[in-house]
């Protein structure tokens, strides 16, 4: 038993998802990665007894693309809701709020989730209750709210949203939690009658363990490659791409053999690549771009540096982001991409450290049919082509394999690729974007990095500058933070105390905007008040704080440290805006009533 925990203690530390399931297809150990990206659990929110739809129920449903991630939702199941399903067809994005089994029409809204409206949003009003269904496609959030309640819901890829109510009292009975197709609560199944368990944070935790791996994960690709496995036909499979419960993941499977050299189980390896795939196959229009929308902050350092990088946006001149790990060079390409001439065509992600270098090759360039064992039979085109006539973000750029350094400079030189296994060069036209982490001169000055290649890269360079060095964006960037901790841990937390700001402004942050990202997730995942407090953060960073040097050995008060900060900010903001009032509030994210309360409290007049 003592040996059993330990290796399930090992197995929580690993920052993959690990499943072991045994030759019948039990689960034997369901590590704690894999509970964070399946969610079989379903604790989230104000919580709700299990049960199951009843005729004259209130339905609010909220659907990114019918067929999707929704149990295979069809147009002509919305008639059960008082749905005309005329107009409808798979792949439509769709609001409506309707009686269960009733004869009364919905009030509903739809369009194609290619294109129309980005934000989808009814109302309605039922036993004299203010009811709402929203889709904001461009922020991903699905909103329902029924009087007083509001439930939200985040997604990724597809997903679909609903809320149940009964008449009586307009009491809920059902909300949609991360982690439902997991659970088999999908729209088509609810719809259609199928109990739902009960949520909240006095429902247990499910028992994993001990239960068909089907229980939680549909066949799909990965799980498929599970009966080879143990069967015996198959040695291992590495790498497999797919989406599993609506999201996207790089799956590994391998056997477990016993002493008798029989496979006696598998251990299944499991990677979150969401965000790097919809980095990679992302198409954006015009209306969808964001530019720089995204970079936070008011301070000098970034500020200037925005401006430098919109005016590189409008040429195609190859970039180079140099920075910190954690400063946002994702961010900085992505505006780039949206705001230069380019931005109707594909922005592709490749992160050089994360692929095999023996992989690369065919990852980049593609490769031909049977260009090597284990090759697609179609073949495949390759990142560069795929960013044919838009960007390519090459991020740890200075992890590309030495030899193929020489073949990404002959693509910077000549504008052709040569897929693995083909005889002739395929033309591409591609602007590149590369990031680094190191001093990439002294990378060259030591041999790891090709003094021609980087010149090609570095044709116009821009730095990132650290947290450290914009210190006054610290509190923008922290309530921006936690209003998306919010939402993902259904929390309610609105500030930071006095004493956890200036423990922020004093901190170095080696881990930047990433760091202080995660500091808040932790710090909001095990709070319960309204506002982050210094019990909260974690103890090295405190100690950190304490034990600084020189001027720190006779700090100021704190109040006063916040109060010299806020005055700063406001001052800044107003002279940006020009005095607009209105815009000042939104660059420092506070609501009117707290703003103008600062302004009298620090004197502050408005200089037109």
């Amino acid at each position: 038993m003592r040996l059993a925990e330990s290796i399930l203690k090992v197995m929580d530390l690993i920052d993959q998802g690990v499943i072991v399931v045994d030759r019948e297809k039990i689960i034997t150990l369901y590590n704690n990665k894999a509970k964070e990206i399946f969610n079989p659990a379903s604790r989230l929110g104000p919580g709700h007894p299990a049960g199951q739809i009843a005729p004259g129920d209130l339905v609010a449903l909220v659907d990114t693309e019918l067929g999707g991630d929704d149990g295979d939702l069809a147009p002509g199941d919305l008639r059960l809701i008082g749905v005309d399903p005329a107009a409808l067809q798979k792949g439509h994005a769709l609001v409506a709020i309707g009686t269960y089994g009733g004869n009364d029409p919905a009030v509903w809204q739809h369009n194609e989730r290619t294109g129309g409206d980005r934000v989808l949003e009814i109302s309605s009003n039922w036993s004299g209750y203010p009811v709402k269904a929203s889709l904001n496609r461009v922020a991903k959030i699905m909103s329902i709210s029924v009087g007083k309640n509001e439930y939200v819901l985040r997604y990724r890829i597809s997903a679909g949203h609903m809320v149940i109510a009964e008449p009586a009292a307009l009491r809920i009975k059902f909300y949609q939690a991360p982690g439902y197709t997991a659970r088999g609560e999908a729209l088509r199944d609810i719809l259609y009658g199928k109990r739902y368990a009960a949520k909240g944070t006095d429902v247990p935790e499910p028992m994993l363990t001990g239960r068909p791996i089907t229980d939680f994960h549909p066949p799909s690709v990965g799980f498929q490659q599970l009966d080879e496995i143990l069967s015996g036909k198959c040695d291992g499979v590495v790498g497999i791409e797919s989406q599993i419960n609506g999201i996207y993941v790089r799956c590994s499977l391998f056997p477990l053999t016993a002493l008798t050299g029989k496979v006696s189980g598998a251990v299944l390896l499991f990677r979150d690549i969401t965000e790097i795939k919809q980095l990679e196959n992302c198409v954006i229009d015009s209306g969808a771009a964001q530019g720089f929308s995204a970079i936070m902050g008011t301070s000098t350092a970034i500020r200037e540096t925005v401006k430098l990088a919109q005016r590189v946006a409008r040429a195609n001149s190859t970039v180079l982001l140099l920075g910190e790990s954690g400063t946002g060079k994702g961010l900085f390409a992505r505006g780039i991409h949206d705001a230069g001439p380019r931005r109707d065509k594909p922005f592709i992600y490749v992160n050089a450290a994360a692929i095999p270098p023996m992989l690369m090759e065919s990852e980049l360039f593609g490769y031909q049919e049977g260009a090597f064992t284990g090759a697609v039979k179609s073949g495949r085109p390759g990142k560069f082509r795929l960013a044919d006539g838009g960007t390519i973000f090459l991020d740890e750029i200075e992890d590309l394999d030495i030899a193929l350094q020489v073949k990404l400079l002959g693509v910077l030189q000549d504008h052709c690729v040569q897929p693995v296994g083909a005889g002739a060069a395929v033309p591409v036209d591609v602007r590149v974007i590369a990031a680094t982490n190191r001093d990439l001169a002294e990378e060259v000055r030591q041999g790891r990095f090709r003094r021609d290649l980087y010149y090609r890269l570095n044709v116009i360079e821009l730095t990132i500058p650290p947290l450290r060095e914009r210190k006054g964006d610290i509190y923008a960037l922290a309530i921006h933070i936690l209003s998306r901790l919010n939402q993902k841990l259904g929390k309610n937390i609105r500030d930071l105390t006095p004493e956890v700001y200036g423990v922020f402004t004093l901190y170095d942050w080696p881990g930047n905007v990433r760091e202080l990202e995660n500091v808040l997730e932790r710090a909001a995942a095990i709070t319960d008040g309204s506002s982050i407090t210094v019990n909260e953060l974690p103890a090295q960073m405190r100690t950190a704080v304490a034990s600084l040097p020189g001027e720190y050995d006779r700090p100021q008060p704190l109040k006063n440290v916040v109060e010299k900060a806020e005055k700063l900010a406001l001052a800044e903001a107003i002279r940006l805006t020009g005095g607009n009032m209105t815009q000042a509030m939104e660059l420092l994210q506070i609501g009117r009533t707290a703003f103008y309360e600062k302004m009298k409290k620090y004197k502050l007049h408005i200089v037109r």
